[in-house]
């Protein structure tokens, strides 16, 4: 700090002022009480600190897929290393983690001539990665009769992954609903994260909602046991001709009635039990179809027979099968008499009937009183003046069909009571794919993009005959499946 002025002759100390003595340059000069002068040096110092400043400012970073991110200086302050006297910037924290997630104070530290310089910055760190989802699951499209396992493994489960670790999906499983001809149900995978990011993924399964299976089981008279088990074709309806307002001929003169029934778990003494085939109808004024000879009969699935039955009732077939074994399984057979309901009146228009046959099973009781056997239900439409179609020969269609089919492709075992294991001689080729479907042509199953050699299939399947397409590449081949449960 300067006195401007000079210190008078008579002073006793120096004094410090701006000098303008005349003939000499303004300067800074020292007077003492002889009044002479001389100029010195003089340094004056400034206080930086209380002048320079460095500014923060707020930065925003997302975490990678690896969970890291990362802060520079030029993110974090305007200060700039080479200007000023700056010769280092340095950072509390640069690197950040899933740990880090939210809101984080980060000191700055800036250094000029030697002097440390700070402020704080809120680098905020965000997590804004979609977790990712691992669903697996077996074909979408399933045969009919699923069981409760089959659907569950259908539907699926997850796994899920995410940048900050990992996760366990949330699942939710719709209720079965009906869709056109099908049952829908419908398995959602939620994940989660803790940012609140999250990914959904839903595996709708399907299945015939009508899973009665149309398997047949009414025949022409020339189909035998061995016939029904190896494919013979059904019975599709019977016809007859009037005379007034009566029944005259029916056609054709007989028809045979199968199923495949299980002995029960508890037998009878004797290890017996009894099989029952009842027989209903549409029409009350009609007459029941008389079983031909008493030709209610019990073979094992190779066809021989076992044990003979009668008829308890017009139309009404009862067979004992003895030293059973429970589960095992047996082919029943009766013939009908279609002459039985010839005479039946009507009156007005010539009706169609319809003729329900069921087989039930007991141990004792009544006729009829029986166990249902599911799936034995067979029908067969009585029509005024028709025409009664020939009966296909399956085999030679099916031969037919294989023809210029290679024998690289079998089915085995076949008859089978549980499934059936279709074998390819080589891998089979990209999109291979089977197709099943029930005596009457309708589809039951497909199974797609098969990439081994042996599938197995059929363990839904109720008893009864059924064919299974296989295409591999160019060729196709058609299987015939014989299920006896």
């Amino acid at each position: 700090i300067a006195y401007n002025g000079w210190a008078f002759s008579g002073a006793t100390a120096e004094d410090l002022g701006i000098g303008n003595f005349p003939g000499a340059n303004t300067d800074w000069t020292l007077a003492d009480n002889a009044a002479l002068y001389d100029v010195r040096e003089l340094y004056v110092f400034v206080d930086a600190g209380n002048s320079f400043q460095i500014n923060c400012t707020p930065a925003t970073v997302s975490l990678d897929a690896a969970g890291q991110a990362s802060v520079t200086a030029e993110m974090v302050t305007d200060a700039v290393i080479g200007n000023c006297g700056i010769t280092d910037i340095a950072l509390s924290q640069s690197t950040f983690n899933c740990s880090n997630i939210g809101e984080n104070s980060v000191t700055v530290t800036v250094t000029r001539n030697g002097l440390p310089f700070t402020c704080t910055s809120t680098v905020t760190v965000v997590d804004d990665i979609d977790p990712e989802l691992q669903v697996t699951g077996t074909t979408l499209e399933l045969g009919c009769d699923p069981s409760v396992a089959d659907i569950e493994a259908a539907l699926g489960s997850a796994t899920a992954s995410d940048n900050c670790g990992s996760l366990v999906p949330d699942v939710t499983t719709d209720p079965v609903t009906v869709v056109g001809t099908n049952n829908s149900q419908t398995r959602h995978f939620t994940a989660t994260d803790a940012s609140s990011n999250s990914v959904t993924q839903s595996r709708t399964v399907t299945w015939p909602a009508d899973c009665n299976v149309a398997v047949p089981h009414i025949f022409h008279a020339s189909i035998s046991c061995e016939s029904f088990m190896s494919g013979g074709a059904p019975l599709e309806y019977a016809c007859y001709t009037t005379a007034g307002n009566k029944v005259k001929k029916v056609s054709p003169k007989n028809f045979y009635y199968y199923a495949v029934v299980h002995a029960p778990a508890v037998l009878g003494a004797g290890n017996s039990f009894y099989v029952d085939v009842v027989q209903t109808k549409s029409c009350a004024s009609f007459k029941m179809f008389s079983i031909q000879g008493n030709q209610v009969r019990a073979h094992n699935l190779q066809c021989t027979k076992l044990s003979n039955g009668s008829e308890v009732s017009v139309g009404q077939g009862r067979v004992k099968i003895s030293n059973a074994t429970p589960g095992t399984a047996y082919v029943i057979s009766v013939k009908y008499d279609g002459k039985g309901i010839e005479g039946s009146a009507f009156s007005g228009q010539a009706p169609t009937c319809a003729y329900s046959f069921e087989t039930r099973v007991t141990t004792s009781g009544a006729f009829g009183t029986g166990t249902l056997v599911a799936g034995s239900e067979g029908g067969l439409e009585v029509r005024p003046n028709c025409v009664v179609p020939e009966p296909v020969d399956v085999e030679s269609r099916i031969a037919f069909m294989n023809a210029e089919a290679s024998e690289d492709i079998v089915a085995s075992p076949n008859p089978s009571v549980n499934f059936f294991d279709v074998i390819f001689s080589q891998l089979p080729a990209k999109n291979a794919s089977v197709k099943i479907y029930d005596a009457n042509g309708r589809l039951i199953q497909t199974v797609v993009n098969i990439n081994a050699k042996e599938i197995r299939l059929g363990s839904n399947l109720k008893a009864g005959v059924y064919y299974a397409e296989v295409i591999n590449g160019n060729e196709r081949k058609t299987l015939r499946l014989v299920k006896a449960r």
